[in-house]
C-alpha cells in the first residue's frame, strides 16, 4: 500500500512479476507517470491505485485482475485508452470519475456491478454498452457524462422504475436496449 505515493518524479514503471495485487494507493498523485507495465499475474487494482496520474495516457490492465477497486484510476484527467479485460467482475465505486479524456470504454461480459460514480464526470465518454451480465448499477454511475449520446443496456433494464435513470446520471432518451 502506499508504495510511491505522490511521487512527482517517477515517469515508468515496470512492476515486476510475481506481485499479485497493486496495493492502495500504490501509485496515487504521480503526477508524471506515463508509462506502466502490468504483469499478467496480477489479480487485483485497489483502492485509488493510480488515482491522480494526470499524465497517464492509456493502461493495459492483464486478463487475471478480476476487481478494480474505488478510485482506483480516478482522475486520470489524460486517459483516452483502457483496455478492461473479460476477467472483471466489478467495476468500483469513482474507478474511472474524472477520466475527462476517456472518449469510448468497452464494458466486458462478466461485470457484474458498475459502481456508484464509477464514470463521473467523464466527459468525453461519447457512448456506452452495458453488458447483459450487468446486475447492479451504482448511484451517479454516469453522472456528469456530458457527451453521452448513446447508452445500451440489456433488455430487462427496460421494466426500472422512471427515477433508475436519473439516479444512474442518464437521460433515458439516449438508452436503448438490447
Amino acid at each position: 500500500d502506499w508504495t510511491c505515493y505522490d511521487s512527482s518524479s517517477l515517469k515508468s514503471i515496470a512492476i515486476p512479476d510475481g506481485v499479485a495485487s497493486i496495493g492502495k494507493g500504490a501509485f496515487c498523485d504521480c503526477i508524471s507517470l506515463t508509462d506502466i507495465a502490468i504483469p499478467d499475474g496480477i489479480t487485483s487494482i485497489g483502492w485509488a491505485a493510480f488515482k491522480g496520474c494526470i499524465c497517464l495516457t492509456d493502461i493495459a490492465i492483464p486478463d487475471g485482475v478480476t476487481s478494480l477497486g474505488d478510485l482506483a484510476l480516478s482522475g486520470c484527467i489524460s486517459l483516452t485508452d483502457i483496455a478492461i479485460p473479460d476477467g472483471i467482475t466489478s467495476l468500483g465505486d469513482l474507478a474511472l470519475s474524472g477520466c475527462i479524456s476517456l472518449t469510448d470504454i468497452a464494458i466486458p461480459d462478466g461485470v457484474t456491478n458498475i459502481g456508484s460514480g464509477a464514470f463521473y464526470d467523464c466527459r468525453s465518454l461519447k457512448s456506452i454498452a452495458i453488458p447483459d451480465s450487468v446486475t447492479s448499477i451504482g448511484k451517479c454511475a454516469f453522472r456528469g457524462c456530458s457527451s453521452l449520446a448513446s447508452v445500451t443496456m440489456p433488455g430487462r433494464f427496460q421494466s426500472m422504475p422512471e427515477d433508475f435513470y436519473a439516479r444512474i446520471g442518464i437521460s433515458q432518451r439516449i438508452v436503448t436496449f438490447a
